[in-house]
């Protein structure tokens, strides 16, 4: 079965703003609805716009790191974590991956696969927010959820 849920933007208020401009980006964002990737292969696969964009992480038991092409995106896994302490032993696997995009395509087709079985599906028109102030770019997100 394949499981679905659509995220709202993660811009920060206005009061955050500092001198630094942010470009624009996509934060497709991937979660077990388990709370943990189970073993196995995973490629995750954008089609934004036109382009395709593909990630690949084989998960062992281990905290793994995870290959994109082409290099405009980047994959990152963030452990669960309470409060200022974040879970490091067994299972050591990421609760969360994000692919994280450069520009503010639209509209987006997302497959999740593991060891060739496609987990999730799903086809998005994500919306862009201005995230804080001037000169900052505009940021939006999806997030799909894996059986």
């Amino acid at each position: 079965m394949l499981g679905l849920v659509a995220a709202g933007s993660g811009c920060t208020a206005a009061e955050d703003c500092n001198d630094m401009a942010c470009g624009d980006e996509l934060v497709v964002e991937f979660r077990p609805v388990s709370g943990t990737f189970q073993a196995g292969q995973y490629q995750f696969d954008v089609v934004a716009g036109n382009a395709p964009m593909t990630c690949t992480v084989t998960i062992n038991g281990d905290l793994p790191f995870g290959t994109c092409s082409p290099g405009n995106v980047s994959l990152v896994g963030s452990l669960r974590c309470e409060g200022d302490a974040c879970r490091a032993s067994p299972p050591r696997t990421y609760q969360v991956y994000q692919m994280v995009i450069s520009g503010n395509p639209t509209p987006i087709r997302v497959t999740a696969r593991r060891d060739g079985t496609a987990v999730a599906e799903k086809t998005a028109r994500p919306d862009y927010e201005l995230c804080g102030c001037a000169p900052n770019g505009r940021f939006g997100s999806v997030s799909v959820v894996i059986e």
